[in-house]
Formats: C-alpha cells, structure tokens, sequence
C-alpha cells in the first residue's frame, strides 16, 4: 500500500523536524523575503515541503556565519545549488553515522 505524504506541515511539525524554536521560524518569516508559510483563515501556519527546504537552507546559511541580511540575499539568488549541497552533507552524515556504527560492532 503507498504511503500517503503531507502536503502541509504546522510550524510545530517543522520546528521538531529540525531541532529549532517556532520562534525562530516565526522570526524568519518576518526577515526572509522567500519564506512566506500559507496561513488559514484562523491564522495558523501550513508549511510546504518547498517551505520547509527554504528554512534548511537558512540554518545551513546561519551555520556558515552570514547574518540575515545576508541570508536573505543568498536564499533568494543561490537556492538550487545550496539544496544540493545541503543534501549532499546530510547524506554524508547518514554514511558516517552508519559507518561509526559498523565500527562499535
């Protein structure tokens, strides 16, 4: 049976998902022209997959030293080849995490 995927995440989910205070991504939204969540009529935020790429290419970004101007500038220019990048980390980790592991054994 196929797994059926969300298409909206609440800020809570994506808070959790990575490891970040909805706080912070409510404060984003106010300093990153791109990262602008759908909200319903109650207020209440629907982030996309597309919204939630957005806010890991801002951590990365964070991570590296800019500020939010400067992330602002970045995010809005460099995205496609960023997500790459962060992708290719992420599975980098993964690898080595494995590999750490096979080595306990």
């Amino acid at each position: 049976m196929p797994t059926i995927e969300k298409l909206y995440y609440t800020i809570g989910e994506v808070a959790d998902q990575l490891s970040i205070k909805a706080s912070q991504l409510r404060h984003w939204e106010t300093e990153i022209d791109v990262l602008k969540p759908k909200k319903n009529r109650h207020g209440n935020r629907a982030y996309t997959k597309e919204d939630i790429e957005t806010v890991r290419l801002i951590q990365y970004y964070i991570e590296q030293g800019y500020r939010l101007d400067g992330v602002n500038r970045r995010v809005s220019q460099h995205k496609k080849p960023a997500l790459k990048k962060i992708e290719m980390v992420d599975k980098l980790k993964r690898i080595r995490a494995f590999l750490i592991s096979l080595r306990s054994e």
